[in-house]
């Protein structure tokens, strides 16, 4: 028995009484019933429970050669997915519910977008709206809140915003109806919270139950709508928007954060330019103004949080070494704006001379933490001493790190001319 979730509420008491009946009445059979997560199904008490799993990839060849009938259009797909270009799309589609939707959006658009953004307004329109159209005959869920599909959007967009400042990626009832109670008296909204959650989990499938815990299908979906709650904002009001972001990132994430700053990109690119990406490299910049060598090195060290990974055998006493840069904020900012110079570093203190030196201090360093019967081979990190710092001194890291300053200051004038073209861009059409 497929599609439970599609049961109107006043229709399920009725019809859920009839299922019963009908097992009982053919009660020598095995019987199956298909529902998305949430739809009350779960509570038959003649029934287990079960799960859909991840898929991976060879699921994922074996799922679009079931679900698509035609070979070429089949052949297709799977050269897009199986595209390395499209290797960031790939932990999406281990969701089978968004593998679906995204075979659906490619029906309708024969290639993947070129931006990220594009992509997301296609998964969504394709839970809101095209699922139902295609696969069910344009039989459409019932929405409890009879809320537009702007209106959820608008939501949506909020509470991803609200939540992403906050760092939080999954959200308990009693979370999400703080939230959503917030965001309806702020927004001017009437709708009921239980039944905008139900719509939310259940007809849209834009929020997935894990445990007792909400989540979105996956995180980018999140980043997705709270780039687009920051791309509508008055201009007035994108600088604190961002800066909050900032330092919700600072504080709370662990990762690169590429991807919403590149879907920022996309939908708000002179407003990330200006609110977030020159205010955060004049900072860097600022920040390696040092005139004194010990004083310089120490800032970049703690900027991009710089240690040693030592690399070390009882074995073989000559420990391999290895400069590392951890996946902080500021690493990432410097990634994001594709400031090739990290690796400059590396090979500065790479050099035999400097490698030696540094080798020879971090041997024993080693020496007094472990002995040869604690540890025979692994690898540690290590923080930077005073001893290996003036090595690094002495080898003048002052003009690596004042030329890695030049080219940050480089990207920011680059990045100030492109916000003044625009500018000059936009009065020419306006004078018209």
């Amino acid at each position: 028995m497929d599609g439970y979730d599609e049961l109107y509420s006043q229709k399920k008491q009725n019809i859920n009484r009839q299922i019963e009946n009908f097992i009982d009445l053919y009660s020598d059979n095995n019987f199956i019933i298909t529902t998305r997560p949430g739809s009350g199904a779960e509570r038959f008490p003649r029934f287990f429970d079960f799960k859909i799993c991840e898929l991976d990839v060879s699921d994922v060849n074996v799922f679009v050669n079931i679900v698509v009938g035609n070979n070429e259009r089949k052949n297709r797909i799977l050269r897009v997915i199986q595209d390395s270009k499209n290797f960031n799309y790939s932990a999406y589609l281990s969701n089978p519910l968004l593998l679906s939707m995204f075979i659906l959006a490619f029906e309708s658009h024969p290639e993947i977008p070129n931006s990220k953004s594009a992509f997301y307004r296609n998964v969504f329109d394709t839970l809101y709206s095209k699922h139902d159209g295609i696969t069910k005959n344009s039989f459409p869920r019932e929405r409890l809140t009879n809320l537009q599909r702007e209106d959820f959007e608008n939501i949506l967009n909020l509470f991803s915003y609200l939540t992403l400042c906050q760092g939080k990626y999954s959200y308990t009832t009693e979370y999400l109806h703080s939230k959503l109670d917030f965001i309806r008296n702020r927004l001017d909204y009437s709708y009921n919270i239980d039944n905008l959650i139900y719509d939310f989990h259940t007809p849209i499938s834009i929020l997935t139950l894990d445990g007792f815990e909400y989540k979105f299908p996956h995180r980018t979906m999140q980043e997705h709508f709270a780039a687009q709650f920051i791309s509508k904002l008055p201009t007035a009001k994108k600088d604190k928007a961002y800066q909050n972001i900032v330092k919700s990132f600072k504080n709370e994430s662990f990762d690169f954060s590429f991807h919403f700053w590149g879907l920022c990109k996309e939908v708000d690119n002179n407003a990330l330019t200006k609110y977030f990406l020159i205010p955060e490299l004049k900072s860097l910049a600022k920040q390696l103004d040092e005139t004194n060598d010990y004083t310089l090195l120490n800032s970049f060290i703690k900027i991009f949080d710089v240690s040693v990974i030592a690399q070390f055998s009882y074995v073989d006493l000559n420990k391999d070494l290895t400069i590392a840069f951890s996946t902080n904020h500021n690493n990432s900012l410097i990634d994001f704006t594709n400031i090739i110079y990290l690796p400059q570093i590396i090979k500065f203190a790479n050099q035999p001379n400097i490698r030696s030196e540094l080798r020879t201090l971090i041997n024993k360093r080693l020496d007094s933490l472990f002995s040869s019967e604690d540890i025979r081979k692994g690898f540690t990190f290590l923080s930077f001493n005073k001893e290996m710092k003036e090595v690094l001194i002495k080898n003048n890291v002052k003009k690596i790190i004042t030329e890695f300053k030049d080219e940050i200051l480089t990207e920011l004038k680059n990045l100030e001319d492109e916000i003044e073209r625009q500018g000059n861009i936009l009065d020419d059409l306006l004078d018209l």
